[in-house]
């Protein structure tokens, strides 16, 4: 058939799955997409099992955020007399001040046994919602760093080019390795048969 068959587009997809599932190499159809099979991720497609992923590293990133900003704010807090409000416990007697210093101090120390305590894993939304239960104001805090996080400072170029990186370093650091493995048996070989 010519070129300009009806058939043409759909035998240049077939050469092109052939030689996608034969060997590694460049597509010919800049359309076509590898097809990943329905139980590799339990049904799911692997932009999404990657999305979840994400998820819970967003959030884990955010809860450490969220504990480095009351680090670094609960010492930056002072009073009038100079107290850090850990002597004595008359709230009549602390100054806002010293009360804020005391309110950062306890989030910045709940959340990191918090975290210790509810480790995310692989399910943000399951953290969240104990994490909303145990400190409504907190959680809610989380929740818009991750959101502010994945929108404005992850760097999702920057992770794709490293992604790639770093495959095809290791690809071809493991074809090297196996290599010299293969060519160090042949010449054990050669010199036993000698």
């Amino acid at each position: 058939p010519s070129p300009s068959s009806p058939l043409a587009p759909l035998r240049r997809r077939a050469s092109c799955r052939r030689c996608l599932v034969g060997s590694v190499g460049t597509r010919a159809d800049s359309d076509y997409k590898m097809h990943v099979p329905p139980g590799t991720f339990n049904g799911t497609s692997p932009e999404k099992k990657a999305s979840a992923m994400l998820d819970a590293m967003f959030t884990y990133v955010a809860t450490w955020i969220v504990i480095a900003q009351t680090e670094n704010i609960s010492p930056k807090i002072n009073t009038a007399n100079g107290a850090d409000g850990a002597a004595g416990d008359d709230a009549a007697a602390m100054s806002d001040g010293t009360r804020e210093a005391r309110r950062v101090g306890n989030t910045h120390d709940f959340l990191l046994d918090f975290l210790h305590d509810n480790p995310i894993r692989n399910n943000s939304d399951e953290f969240l919602a104990k994490l909303i239960k145990a400190d409504p104001a907190v959680a809610r805090r989380v929740m818009e760093v991750r959101v502010a996080y994945a929108a404005d400072d992850f760097e999702w170029d920057i992770t794709q080019g490293l992604v790639k990186q770093q495959m095809e370093r290791a690809n071809s650091e493991i074809i090297k390795t196996h290599f010299l493995e293969s060519m160090s048996r042949l010449n054990e070989n050669k010199d036993d048969s000698e």
